[in-house]
């Protein structure tokens, strides 16, 4: 996963604008030299290779960004799964049925619909077994209260993209200021 982290870092920051400038520039050839099709072939067929590298690098790069998010919640989903794990809210160790309850809305992270808003206020959440430890970043929304979004501090793309969210009331305590 550290690999496809590299890459798809690597992907997001230094692929996609020169993507879409590429893209662009097609666009361009082909409406102006739409008229002169015969006279112009070869810059028409210019223009149709710069859309095509425009279609294909951000094709791979969303499907990156989806495979990425994906197999974080896979990875935080198998070790929950794990027995003997430990949960912790910033730094303070959980116990008893909130332990359960957390756990449980853990394991229902999913990509909810966007609706123009971003994230505000945040608790931090540690995983840790005897194999494995991953700390996560919730971060309450700043519409919807009880909607929290979930990032991963293990990878670069997960520290910066959220890789889902989760709608729950049970982490109402610890941002009762808000």
């Amino acid at each position: 996963m550290n690999e496809l982290d590299l890459i798809t870092s690597f992907w997001g920051k230094w692929l996609i604008i020169p993507g879409f400038f590429f893209g662009f520039i097609g666009v361009i050839y082909i409406i102006l030299y739409q008229s002169k099709f015969e006279k112009h072939k070869d810059k028409k067929k210019t223009g149709l290779v710069l859309i095509g590298v425009f279609v294909f690098v951000w094709g791979v790069g969303y499907s990156l960004f989806f495979v990425m998010d994906y197999l974080a919640l896979k990875e935080i989903q198998s070790l929950l799964n794990e027995p003997n794990i430990v949960l912790k809210i910033n730094n303070k160790k959980l116990d008893g049925d909130f332990f359960k309850n957390v756990k449980n809305q853990l394991i229902l992270i999913d990509n909810y619909q966007g609706h123009n808003s971003h994230p505000t206020e945040k608790i931090e959440i540690k995983i840790e077994s005897q194999n494995k430890s991953i700390t996560l970043r919730l971060h309450q929304d700043s519409e919807i209260k009880k909607e929290f979004w979930v990032f991963l501090n293990d990878y670069n793309y997960t520290r910066q993209n959220n890789i889902g969210k989760i709608q729950t009331s049970i982490f109402k305590k610890y941002f009762e200021d808000s």
